[in-house]
């Protein structure tokens, strides 16, 4: 066993441009230093799965921004971005998470399987024309797009504008806010919000479509609301769905016998779908939590106000619960625990939309494309706090 490294130094390491493509190593030596770290950036970061799991589900701790925000609370990126569900607390955000729910319903997803199925089919036929492509353009981005325009009733035609915003959006959400790419989501922001609220005046003429039915004894989403809802899902579906889907891919690709094994049972796919989930977390690092009043995590004293961050693609990969967390197994026992989707009263409510789109996807790719493989070596686009591939090149062997 090395020597164990300042937990300072790791944490610059991971944060600092260019963010590192393998963060593992990293995660894992932070772990063995220092599970839960009081940083010099004046945050404390949980890297273990019982820490991160702790400060997920604690009603003691609010959701806030972060750090590095001093001077840009006026921003429109900023302000529109402490408006959404994530960083709403308490009564108002059991109400918004309520509403939403019935918005989302299990039914309204199910809804969309039919046209999924097709849209992906013919993506598939497009693929198998080229004999080899790019994955990224040609089938995970347009699917999730493709679900997410469906539910929400806009044109399919403007996945690629919507992703160019999502893109600004993503970029700018890194632990420390840095102005150029502030001023970038500031734009994207305003032109993204526009874009919404003229969806919204469609979508009074479509009540079906999803948030039109978000409504329970007379209580309903504000306009306001409304808006915010459609921003967060558009912004963060597409981005974690393309994540799950390229990752996927990849990691099946490069591990034959795994990608052998959902050939010949295909039933393994949602298990698969975890794993993926476990072993690629989407979403890195969970949105800052903020102590409401003084208390502990892992038996350590927190004091109010204290920033805390949960190293979420540390978590799924402690030993302490993952059995050689850094294989990948389609039929791993325990898949499921992972931290992908959060945990407590801020569960992500768009689960079970990119759980269908990742399945129905993967599924529909393997069984296509049995032979399928990676043409190209793959690279990551970053990690905190989203991590996807950049470029997926494969061919399909058929």
């Amino acid at each position: 066993m090395g020597a164990v490294r300042d937990p300072d130094d790791i944490l610059i390491e991971l944060l600092s441009e260019p963010q590192p493509e393998d963060p593992y190593p990293l995660y894992h030596a932070l772990r063995e230093a220092a599970p839960n770290h009081p940083s010099m950036l004046g945050v404390r970061f949980l890297s273990s799965h019982a820490g991160c799991t702790e400060l997920l589900r604690s009603s003691a701790f609010t959701t806030g921004f972060g750090f590095g925000g001093a001077g840009f609370e006026d921003r429109p990126f900023i302000k529109k971005t402490m408006e959404i569900l994530v960083f709403t607390n308490g009564p108002q955000h059991a109400r918004l998470r309520r509403l939403v729910s019935l918005a989302f319903s299990p039914k309204m997803v199910e809804s969309v399987v039919p046209k999924l199925s097709a849209f992906v089919d013919e993506r598939l036929d497009r693929i198998a024309e080229l004999g080899s492509c790019d994955l990224l353009p040609e089938f995970a981005m347009p699917v999730p797009a493709m679900v997410l325009t469906e539910l929400l009733g806009a044109p399919f035609e403007d996945h690629r504008r919507v992703q160019a915003w999502v893109d600004a959006v993503a970029n700018s959400m890194k632990p420390v806010l840095e102005d150029e790419l502030v001023a970038k989501a500031d734009v994207a922001t305003v032109e993204f919000d526009g874009y919404i609220r003229g969806l919204m005046a469609q979508r009074r003429r479509n009540p079906g479509a999803a948030g039109g039915q978000a409504e329970e004894e007379g209580d309903r989403l504000t306009e306001n609301e409304l808006a915010n809802l459609l921003f967060t899902i558009m912004a963060a579906g597409n981005e974690t769905t393309t994540s799950l889907i390229s990752s996927g891919t990849y990691l099946l690709l490069a591990s034959p016998s795994e990608y052998r094994k959902l050939v010949d049972d295909p039933g393994l796919i949602g298990n698969a779908v975890d794993e993926i989930l476990r072993y690629e977390a989407p979403i890195q690092n969970s949105f800052m939590r903020i102590a409401a009043h003084d208390t502990e995590l892992g038996g350590e004293e927190v004091v109010e106000g204290e920033l805390v961050a949960a190293l979420v693609g540390a978590a799924n990969r402690d030993p302490a619960v993952f059995d050689d967390p850094d294989r990948f197994l389609v039929d791993r026992r325990n898949a499921e625990e992972h931290l992908s989707f959060g945990s407590g009263i801020h569960f992500c409510l768009g689960r079970r939309v990119g759980l269908q789109s990742g399945m129905v996807a993967l599924a529909s790719l393997i069984r296509r494309f049995p032979k399928l493989e990676l043409a190209e070596e793959t690279r990551w686009r970053k990690t905190t706090p989203t991590r996807r591939l950049d470029r997926l090149d494969i061919v399909t062997g058929a």
